[in-house]
């Protein structure tokens, strides 16, 4: 059981994870329409969810390509481990509660990125798909 978690989550041994750690974090209760966890990325102040996140967190912006914007809507963030192509993003699912971080793209050493939106009981809520400007 890597970090605690069932090996649904975190099937290989915990030295081949690099965690992610928030760079700065921002948090919001508020009720929304969605009933589900929502994971938004942000880059270059461009998302897939730029509308409801300029709603919930006005004075968050990401202003260099060194960053990576990660907003979960009705959920709070418990860890972020990168592996190979993937990054678990494992919730805690929290109605009403929306949550925003920045973390350094610097870790990052593929290009593709596969960011999977899960609770610690391994249910999966969502995968999107990144690709890391200037890697090769």
């Amino acid at each position: 059981m890597p970090f605690g978690y069932s090996e649904k989550i975190f099937s290989r041994p915990a030295v081949e994870y690099i965690p992610l750690l928030p760079l700065e974090s921002h948090s919001i209760e508020k009720d929304l329409f969605f009933k589900k966890p929502k994971l938004i990325l942000i880059q270059n102040n461009e998302s897939n969810g730029s509308v409801l996140l300029k709603e919930l967190l006005p004075e968050f912006s990401i202003i260099t390509e060194e960053e990576l914007g990660l907003a979960v809507i009705n959920a709070s963030f418990e860890t972020i481990k990168y592996r190979g192509n993937y990054i678990s993003v494992v919730i805690k699912n929290s109605p009403g509660y929306h949550q925003t971080i920045k973390i350094a793209t610097r870790y990052f050493y593929k290009s593709h990125l596969i960011f999977v939106l899960i609770d610690k009981n391994g249910k999966i809520y969502s995968q999107s798909r990144f690709n890391t400007p200037n890697k090769r």
